[in-house]
């Protein structure tokens, strides 16, 4: 038990490394869907109080979307989905043209799944911020990570969703960046795996595939050297 800790332990800062974020702010989940689910539904709930609105694009994965689509039909929520223009892009004066002082949140994914496109992630960030500073900034980089640079902090996010299956690690494993400070509720209860956001019995063999399969992609690219 000591040494899958310690193991997940080094996974978990590799995966970091790869983001530009903290250890902890990294929390393995077991995918795309559930990482989107609990940024959207988990930021939502926990910030209701200060506004039910919410912006995503209009080309959203189905993880978004219908995560989105629940708190607008069951939970009192507003959606405004952004169209993108004739390139497939999101423009961010379109973003920050939607936000408002009840605006709790914002997601545009980082590159579409259907159409490849880059969206302007941090242009999107840094308008939204200048009309309200208290919206939090999700991106879903499932398409995106260790394909383009995806350094949370450049990119001026809260949260990221990354999937393992993705960057050839085993199905079923995924991770989400959740900057330190940012208040979320989790979706299920059980034990305190993952700071209680994730619980369950966490799949260290998958754990360290994505945790391998990461480390080979931006050694691949240039980054730091693949552990053996």
């Amino acid at each position: 038990g000591f040494e899958a800790e310690r193991l997940v332990s080094g996974a978990r800062s590799a995966v970091a490394e790869t983001v530009g974020a903290l250890p902890e702010e990294i929390y393995f989940t077991s995918g795309g869907t559930f990482g989107d689910n609990l940024a959207l539904l988990g930021a939502a709930r926990r910030n209701k109080k200060r506004g039910r609105h919410i912006i995503i694009s209009s080309i959203e994965h189905s993880a978004v979307e219908n995560a989105a689509k629940r708190l607008e039909d069951s939970e009192g929520f507003e959606v405004s989905r952004i169209p993108p223009d004739s390139s497939g892009h999101i423009g961010a004066r379109d973003v920050a043209a939607a936000v408002r002082k009840d605006t709790v949140l914002v997601s545009v994914m980082l590159v579409n799944n259907e159409l490849g496109t880059v969206q302007p992630v941090k242009e999107i960030s840094e308008a939204v911020r200048q009309i309200n500073a208290d919206t939090l900034l999700h991106t879903d980089a499932v398409q995106a990570y260790t394909k383009i640079k995806t350094d949370v902090r450049e990119l001026g996010v809260d949260m990221m969703t990354m999937s393992g299956h993705k960057i050839h690690a085993l199905k079923g494993t995924g991770a989400v960046y959740i900057k330190k400070g940012t208040k979320i509720e989790p979706l299920i209860y059980g034990g305190g795996q993952e700071s209680g956001l994730a619980p369950g019995t966490e799949p260290v063999p998958g754990i360290l595939s994505f945790a391998a399969a990461a480390r080979a992609a931006f050694a691949a690219a240039g980054g730091e050297k693949e552990e053996k």
